[in-house]
C-alpha cells in the first residue's frame, strides 16, 4: 500500500489529547492509571496530594484533573473545593473524582464539591478513557450551549 508521501496525501493532524494532573496518594494506583492513560496517548503528570497538586496547577496547565477522594491530609473533595475557587481558567478545568466508594451520597458530595464526574476504583483502560471522554463532551457541550445562546 503506497505512503502518505508516495500519493502525496496530507496526513490528518491526530486529535491533541489532553493533559491530565493525576492525584492519589497510593504509589501503585497512580502508577497504574498513569501508565493507562499514557497508553491511550494522554499526557499525564502525577501528584501523591493535594497539595501538590494544587502547586502543580499554579505552574502547568492541565485540561482535567482526575482526583481520588480518600486522601490523608487534604481530601479530594477539599482539593476540587480549591481549585474551584483559583483564577480562570484553572477553576474552569474538568475535574473526575475517582474513589473505591461509588455510594451515591459520596457522588453527591462529590458534585457539590465541584467535581465534573466520577470514576469507581478498580477500573480498566477502556471504562476509565470512555468516562473521561463522555465527561469532556458534555462539558464541552455545554460551553457551546453557553456560547450560542439567543
Amino acid at each position: 500500500m503506497p505512503s502518505n508521501a508516495q500519493t502525496g496525501a496530507i496526513a490528518a493532524n491526530p486529535p491533541t489529547q489532553p493533559k491530565i494532573m493525576l492525584v492519589d496518594d497510593r504509589a501503585l494506583s497512580r502508577s497504574v492509571a498513569a501508565i493507562m492513560l499514557s497508553q491511550a496517548g494522554f499526557m499525564v503528570e502525577e501528584a501523591s496530594s493535594g497539595p501538590d497538586c494544587l502547586d502543580a496547577l499554579e505552574r502547568t496547565a492541565f485540561d482535567v484533573a482526575l482526583i481520588d477522594i480518600q486522601m490523608p491530609g487534604m481530601d479530594g473533595f477539599e482539593v476540587a473545593t480549591k481549585i474551584r475557587r483559583l483564577a480562570a481558567p484553572i477553576r474552569d478545568m474538568t475535574i473526575i473524582a475517582i474513589s473505591g466508594n461509588a455510594e451515591s451520597s459520596t457522588q453527591a458530595q462529590a458534585l457539590e464539591a465541584g467535581f465534573d464526574g466520577f470514576v469507581e476504583k478498580p477500573f480498566d483502560a477502556k471504562s476509565l478513557i470512555a468516562r473521561i471522554s463522555e465527561i469532556l463532551s458534555i462539558k464541552e457541550q455545554a460551553i457551546k450551549d453557553q456560547h450560542f445562546k439567543p
